[in-house]
């Protein structure tokens, strides 16, 4: 089933031009991105919904892997403790991202577009603290990019904040 809070996403993404994916399962429904970090690592996005409410979980689940496991916890700690918004977790050899959204959210899809922004920074921020503790994260996209059409002499496109690299992060 896909529940109500999931189609607020997408919506609000789509919105925004970035491509984004939905899965569904018995129990939940998912809106699930990619995006390349201004660190030159790479993150996906799950928004996961599991009820019509607004309780919305997001994960960037394998956002790291590896290193010496009390030098990583030390590190998740300071950054657990500099960053409100979003949470580090340390399971299996692994460094997951997560964040919530409180039900009483009125508008989930705005909200889901801010706490995806800041934890962008926020983990590009935290990438090379996580290296320097001997962890590992997925590297950028390095598809080419694709050719530009001629340059008009109007004005300039905008430059995106962030480069979103696919709809699954793959």
């Amino acid at each position: 089933m896909i529940y109500q809070s999931t189609k607020a996403i997408e919506a609000a993404l789509k919105a925004q031009d970035l491509n984004c994916d939905v899965m569904e399962g018995p129990d939940s429904s998912a809106v699930v991105t990619g995006f390349d970090l201004k660190s030159g690592d790479a993150a996906t996005f799950h928004f996961i919904s599991m009820s019509d409410k607004n309780d919305v979980a997001v994960r960037v689940f394998h956002f790291a892997k590896g290193g010496d496991p009390a030098r990583l916890q030390g590190v998740l700690n300071d950054l657990n403790c500099k960053f409100r918004y979003a949470k580090f977790t340390l399971r299996d050899g692994e460094v997951s991202v997560e964040l919530d959204i409180p039900q009483e959210t009125t508008d989930v899809g705005k909200v889901a577009f801010e706490l995806l922004v800041r934890c962008l920074d926020i983990m590009a921020e935290a990438a090379p603290d996580l290296k320097a503790a001997g962890a590992q994260l997925q590297p950028a996209s390095s598809a080419p990019a694709e050719p530009e059409p001629p340059a008009k002499p109007a004005e300039p496109e905008p430059k995106k904040r962030f480069h979103l690299f696919g709809g699954n992060g793959k």
